[in-house]
């Protein structure tokens, strides 16, 4: 039996008495309750990104406004990047030190070129657009460590190709 004659066949059968209006309701309730979930959720995100803006500016505006977050926060000492992070040489990721502030966050410096892919505590850097001798590091308590790579070239044949 095809899916044709399969398909034919149920549209033979007669539907039970009141089938259509049932299932037509019951989708329309499903419909309902998908709409006022789905604007009930989009309320919440806007209302957490209005939240989130109001925050951001009212911290870069108001010097009191940010102590007062500080002083909440039990942090009296403001972040200091170190000398030499805003200049970015391309190549080379560069390891600039840590600093715990208040004895309660932890900040690790590096300073990386343009191009580079992080991903599973792995850090890749590579001098070309082409990615042609990259370069591989982790994240180590001491600062970054140079991971050796190897390199793999081998030819594929498919069907004589």
């Amino acid at each position: 039996m095809r899916a044709k004659d399969y398909r034919d066949a149920m549209d033979a059968l007669p539907l039970p008495e009141g089938m259509e209006e049932r299932v037509a309701a019951a989708v329309d309730a499903r419909r309902r309750r998908a709409g006022r979930t789905r604007r009930l959720w989009t309320a919440l995100a806007a209302a957490a990104l209005l939240l989130a803006a109001t925050l951001g500016t009212a911290l870069a505006a108001s010097e009191s406004f940010r102590a007062a977050v500080f002083t909440f926060l039990r942090l009296g000492t403001a972040e200091e990047v170190p000398a030499g992070l805003e200049t970015s040489a391309e190549g080379d990721a560069v390891w600039l030190g840590r600093r715990t502030l208040e004895g309660a966050v932890t900040v690790e410096y590096l300073r990386v070129g343009g191009r580079r892919d992080d991903e599973n505590g792995i850090l890749c850097c590579w001098q070309d657009e082409a990615r042609m001798e990259p370069a591989f590091y982790a994240a180590a308590d001491e600062g970054l460590v140079a991971l050796p790579a190897r390199h793999l070239e081998t030819e594929v044949t498919w069907e004589g190709e």
